[in-house]
């Protein structure tokens, strides 16, 4: 789960290292984000070895999440985990909708996300949990 104030890992390589969560957009109820679940979020650190960066440290961006640390139940009665809370900054287009901002996921997603229409982010990710 994903609430506002939490420190995400940005797997892409846009050029930043760490977000952290500003609002997570979803029901008004539950203020919880789950993978598959957009979210505004602050740059707070930016990767060293990334020479031409797309972002800059404290830019506010778009970010889908594609991971998280707590257990997420599936249908077929199983249970799923990462490591860490990961996410990836998307970008706003008119004519497509929502898509990454970089051209390279560096990491595992969640295969939740393929039901909110982010199949170009899952043919770009090198696993799927």
């Amino acid at each position: 789960m994903i609430q506002k104030g939490t420190k995400l890992f940005c797997i892409d390589n846009s050029g930043a290292a760490l977000l952290q969560a500003i609002h997570i957009f979803g029901k008004q109820k539950l203020p919880f984000g789950y993978p598959g679940s957009t979210c505004v979020v602050a740059v707070k650190r930016l990767r060293k070895s990334v020479p031409d960066r797309k972002v800059e440290k404290s830019d506010v961006k778009l970010a889908l999440i594609v991971g998280c640390a707590k257990r997420i139940n599936r249908a077929n009665g199983t249970t799923i985990r990462a490591t860490t809370n990961t996410a990836v900054i998307l970008k706003k287009d008119e004519k497509t909708g929502n898509t990454p901002l970089a051209s390279r996921i560096i990491g595992p997603v969640f295969a939740e996300i393929r039901e909110k229409g982010y199949g170009k982010l899952l043919s770009m990710a090198r696993g799927v949990l």
